[in-house]
């Protein structure tokens, strides 16, 4: 006896007439002079880029029909029967971008401080070159975030001269301990989109990578665990033959920040040795940052890590460095 052939996935086809991508980017600053040492600039800066590529399945169901089929074989109401999923690259996705940056600089005396501020929005239906929508018949319902896009991103900067025996060092004890030099980077961010996704098909497309239903608040709140970080209450099934309200990475994650600091300082010896130092400190308060978080897998009852953040930032971390040059 023969076995029937297996039904086929193709994987990997292009659409005949693709376009080319176009992108535009265009930005206006404004720049002031506060008194001889300081500076403040704000600007405008966007950029758009149509004709993106992604990836849809020409041979999906159209929403409902395994619901209003029951028990019939999945491949067999397909658009091209015998055949399984069927991935296409195509273009057509979009994505745009707004953002507002400032500046604050203050320089004294061999000091410099620096405050950066940047307030952003990206959104897109296609986060890759091979990102697939949820409904092949409906790319514009993935339009969302563009998930690698941080709202607000703060960063400060200094370097900073120690005022004590800068000069006349003539005892062991300024030269030793004179002429030392501060300075540091501390960013502090919003986190980035996650995409929350559920388990079972219930829309009966035949395919998985759907949304569930948003009934509460998305996130855990303070009062629970600290390493839940979205709520499992929040989310539920969507009615069967239905997709999800949810948007496309419309949950954001846990927000991070990172200070790191370093003092150093150069020993001049005689006329041709210098040996400069550097002791170095990253994430100098040891705050950990959360990251990681699970968005997968939403069902009936919701897997046990649902919402849980998996991974964390390194702990404070110490080093020293001694450079000699001649």
């Amino acid at each position: 006896m023969i076995s029937p052939n297996p039904v086929q996935n193709i994987n990997n086809s292009h659409y005949l007439d693709m376009k080319n991508p176009r992108t535009m980017t265009w930005s206006i600053g404004l720049q002031r002079k506060l008194g001889k040492d300081m500076t403040i600039n704000g600007t405008y800066v966007g950029s758009t880029a149509a004709n993106l590529s992604y990836q849809d399945d020409i041979n999906q169901l159209p929403v409902g029909t395994l619901t209003s089929h029951p028990g019939v074989n999945t491949n067999s109401l397909r658009p091209y029967p015998g055949f399984g999923n069927i991935l296409e690259f195509n273009t057509g996705a979009n994505f745009v971008y707004n953002s507002f940056q400032s500046q604050f600089r203050k320089q004294y005396r061999g000091s410099i401080f620096n405050v950066a501020f940047t307030w952003s929005k990206g959104r897109t239906d296609s986060n890759a070159y091979n990102s697939q929508p949820m409904d092949s018949y409906n790319l514009r319902g993935d339009w969302g975030r563009s998930n690698y896009n941080r709202g607000r991103i703060l960063v400060i900067s200094y370097v900073y001269p120690l005022p004590f025996w800068v000069r006349d060092r003539h005892v062991w004890y300024k030269k030793a301990f004179g002429g030392w030099q501060l300075s540091g980077v501390s960013q502090i961010q919003t986190g980035l989109p996650l995409n929350v996704t559920l388990s079972p098909d219930r829309a009966g497309t035949g395919n998985g990578n759907q949304r569930p239903m948003l009934v509460g608040n998305a996130y855990a709140g303070p009062e629970s665990d600290s390493r839940q970080y979205l709520n499992p209450a929040a989310f539920a099934l969507p009615a069967a033959g239905t997709f999800g309200n949810l948007g496309a990475y419309s949950v954001v994650g846990p927000s991070w920040n990172n200070w790191n600091a370093s003092v150093t300082k150069s020993f001049p010896v005689g006329e041709r040795f210098r040996f400069d130092t550097r002791f170095e400190v990253f994430n100098f308060p040891n705050h950990l940052s959360y990251f990681g978080v699970n968005a997968g897998s939403v069902n009936t009852t919701q897997p046990a890590n649902f919402g849980q953040v998996s991974s964390a930032t390194d702990p404070r971390i110490l080093q020293f460095s001694l450079r000699i040059s001649f």
